[in-house]
């Protein structure tokens, strides 16, 4: 019997993905390029957060990646699956399918 994890889990993903790059291509450039240096030292909409804008959007970064490498040592643990680094100069992701 197939798990249906690998399916609902990829499906997820593509789709959050496929969301940003429509969001992102449909902002107007003037619209995209406001994040200015002035902008980023604000502070961050959230009383819960002492962080200004910029680090804000760092912080969602380094968030996605310490769950994707969870991920991964799950599944090294688990399945003895590993997962390649990507984004080195000799190992860069492939352009998206979608």
């Amino acid at each position: 019997m197939e798990s249906f994890w690998p399916t609902m889990i990829s499906r997820q993903f593509a789709a959050a993905l496929q969301m940003l790059r429509i969001a992102i291509e449909a902002c107007p450039e003037e619209t995209f390029a406001t994040l200015t240096e002035e902008r980023a030292l604000e502070r961050c909409g959230f009383w819960w957060y002492e962080l200004n804008v910029g680090e804000f959007h760092l912080n969602n970064l380094r968030h996605t990646q310490h769950h994707a490498g969870q991920l991964a040592l799950l599944l090294r643990r688990r399945a003895d699956i590993g997962v390649d680094w990507l984004g080195t100069e000799d190992n860069k992701p492939g352009r998206p399918t979608w």
